[in-house]
């Protein structure tokens, strides 16, 4: 286990998730998993999401922020890097861990692309009241975030990956 600049309770991967993580995420809520996946997964996952922006042809697609930000959900269905990683093994097992479950659902993913330089806030929030899971306790959202220099941690329950 390591800190963060941020204060952050960071998982070393490659060890893999040890009680002393689990209890830091139930007392924080939120850990980092930095390195978890690899600059080809990365990669591949900005070059979807910047299809899928161009296309716009999700309904659940929205904008976000005053910089060219936007919003969408659902994407597991129909692409097939964003399904993988939402069954990424080691994402999976990272988070039941984190969880003390020995098995996961998926409720559903949802992209909000932020632009570097965006001035407009990002109001603090958690997805809590937004998603009907008993217990709360048992509520997990996993981020991906790129370039890393631009973390802004806020929101309870988080598993942070770069």
């Amino acid at each position: 286990a390591m800190a963060t600049d941020a204060g952050i309770h960071a998982i070393d991967v490659a060890v893999g998730v040890q009680q002393y993580d689990i209890e830091r995420y139930e007392r924080d809520g939120v850990v980092l998993l930095r390195g978890l996946l690899g600059a080809g997964e990365v990669s591949a996952l900005r070059e979807t999401l910047g299809r899928v922006h161009a296309q716009r042809s999700s309904p659940f697609h929205g904008a976000m922020g005053s910089g060219g930000g936007w919003v969408d959900k659902f994407l597991w269905r129909s692409e097939p890097t964003v399904r993988a990683l939402a069954w990424h093994t080691g994402l999976t097992r990272a988070v039941a861990a984190l969880l003390r479950s020995p098995s996961l659902n998926l409720l559903y993913d949802h992209e909000c692309v932020k632009e570097c330089g965006d001035a407009e806030p990002t109001l603090w929030h958690h997805d809590i009241n937004y998603l009907p899971v008993e217990p709360p306790g048992q509520f997990a959202s996993a981020w991906v975030v790129s370039p890393p220099e631009n973390i802004r941690y806020s929101s309870p329950r988080r598993v942070v990956m770069i």
